[in-house]
């Protein structure tokens, strides 16, 4: 306020309101400055009032929030997630009914901007009700009323049995799109999805065969692929095969191993452009010894019946292009008995107890052709040569087999997962160290992100860093864990009670995002993270559900 020649006060408010207190007192003959934070009117303006007669001099600072037209954004009738930001366009409602849901909607924009829900437009702020179906969405649409671009949100009416979501985000994490399946015990059914940065599903697709190990994969073109699984699972039975759809549906592809029934742990797509896969099978044998070993009941039971694994590059069109056999219970094995750790057998409902004394869970391909795998049940990885057969190196394991001189502290993976090699050649695993009462050591310690510098010309691999759970728990089954380009890892968790069903770190292994599934098992295959172009958001919202 200047050259005002009495005393009074001025107001600063959006035009419309009404100020319950002065934003500056004058005198007269006094220049008098002070600073108000005030918002905008519907329509952007503010009214200044002063209560004598004065001079005003208004310097206006503004300043811009997160990206996004809207200002207020909730439903009724459901229970939204996340909680409303600016910058967060998607969401899901989770909605009580299969059909005829009926949400209120609130929703305002800017000030300019004209918000539209459906057939009801308002001039920055809609209050209505929409009748909705689960799967469907509600879009709100927001358009500045000088012209430009029109700014959405969606908010996904889910079924009721989609599984719970919670997050937490101590820390900054990169943009990417996160791929995984949810384990389907407990209420909620079982989905693939595609879930955004902030851990929304911009897109899902239920799984009418459940499995608790779905394993979940994003291709190279944009499309998806999942193992089926009707009947037995563990590739004990025939009918097993992944498949690959587009995000609409559209069957593209179906994938099966050769001679021998599917397992639901790999599928390699080959990257130098052949469409060849890689997958694991398990053929049935006799063995001229029975074995004794421990079931998934904790019962000591005695088998003859040899699940043994079988690695196979298959092309599209179905024929083989190698086949590597273990040989476990034949003449040629290239793993013994003596290198088992894990003496467990499978009990299917109606069954006699198989042996699975290897269980081939995750297969990678390096460079140079070399093919690895994890083998839980002898605690090692080993690699091996698809041309010749031979196996190339061991890392863990109890001694046996001619493993690698392994330095790590804690002695080597125990029941591990998710082989990866890295760019700069070093390997890297999902180590669950799960506890099992028939195998040694039982004290194994928390679950970890673990990578490993091989050194082969000195037959030896040394421990350069790892990730554990801080928690201190171990995971009891799948799981993976996978190097981010900045250097973060993401890992899932597996079936591992109380856990998150993956968690992000940074560089230094600080925790800067987890997801939870807390109404389900709270388990999950395998989480991959891809950058945001490999997946266009209006092809996942116009798909999802679908």
């Amino acid at each position: 306020s200047t050259v005002s020649s009495t005393a009074g006060f001025i107001t600063v408010q959006p035009c419309g309101g009404q100020a319950e207190v002065s934003n500056l007192n004058y005198v007269g003959g006094v220049d008098i400055t002070n600073l108000a934070v005030v918002p905008l009117a519907d329509d952007g303006t503010i009214c200044v009032t002063s209560s004598a007669r004065t001079h005003i001099v208004v310097d206006v600072f503004g300043g811009f929030g997160s990206g996004g037209l809207a200002r207020e954004l909730s439903i009724g009738g459901a229970t939204m997630f996340p909680e409303f930001s600016p910058a967060q366009h998607d969401y899901i409602a989770y909605c009580q009914s299969a059909t005829a849901n009926v949400l209120s909607v609130h929703a305002r924009g800017v000030p300019r901007t004209q918000v539209t829900v459906g057939s009801t437009v308002g001039s920055t702020v809609v209050d209505t009700t929409v009748p909705i179906d689960a799967d469907d969405a509600i879009v709100v649409r927001i358009t500045p009323t000088a012209g430009g671009v029109t700014d959405e949100y969606w908010i996904r009416c889910v079924p009721p049995d989609f599984p719970l979501i919670t997050t937490s985000t101590p820390g900054d994490h990169s943009p990417g799109w996160y791929v995984l399946g949810n384990s389907f015990d407990g209420p909620s059914g079982e989905f693939a999805m595609i879930l955004d940065t902030a851990g929304v599903p911009v897109w899902y697709r239920r799984i009418p065969a459940p499995m608790m190990a779905l394993d979940v994969e994003p291709w190279s073109d944009g499309s998806m692929t999942w193992f089926t699984s009707p009947g037995t699972p563990l590739g004990l039975n025939g009918a097993h095969h992944y498949e690959r759809r587009s995000l609409d549906g559209t069957l593209l592809a179906t994938y099966a191993t050769d001679g021998v029934p599917t397992d639901h742990h790999e599928l390699l797509e080959v990257s130098d452009g052949s469409g060849d896969v890689i997958m694991i099978g398990f053929d049935i044998r006799t063995s001229s010894t029975a074995f004794d070993c421990v079931n998934q009941l904790g019962a000591d039971v005695t088998s003859d019946d040899v699940a043994v694994p079988v690695i196979q590059r298959v092309r599209s069109n179905g024929s083989v292009v190698w086949e590597w056999d273990t040989d476990f219970t034949g003449p040629g094995a290239k793993i013994t008995q003596a290198e088992v750790t894990v003496p467990f057998c499978f009990t299917p409902p109606g069954m006699d107890p198989i042996y699975m004394p290897i269980h081939v869970n995750s297969v990678d391909l390096a460079p140079d052709g070399t093919v690895m795998f994890t083998a839980r049940h002898t605690d090692a990885v080993y690699a091996f040569d698809p041309g010749s057969g031979d196996i190339l190196w061991k890392l863990g394991g109890n001694g046996t087999g001619d493993p690698l001189d392994l330095a790590d502290p804690r002695g080597g993976p125990l029941r591990m997962h998710d082989v990866r090699v890295l760019p700069n050649g070093n390997i890297s695993l999902f180590d669950n160290r799960t506890f099992l009462p028939f195998a040694d050591p039982q004290g194994s310690g928390p679950a970890r992100y673990v990578e490993y510098d091989l050194d082969l010309a000195n037959d030896g691999a040394t421990m350069v860093r790892e990730v554990s759970q801080v928690s201190g728990s171990s995971s009891g089954a799948m799981g993976s864990a996978r190097l981010q380009p900045d250097g973060g890892v993401v890992t899932n968790w597996g079936a591992a009670a109380g856990l998150p069903i993956f968690t992000e770190t940074d560089a230094s292994g600080s925790t800067v995002f987890e997801l939870f599934m807390p109404n389900t098992a709270n388990a999950s295959y395998r989480t991959i993270k891809v950058p945001p172009s490999r997946f266009n958001v209006a092809d996942l919202r116009q798909h999802a559900g679908k």
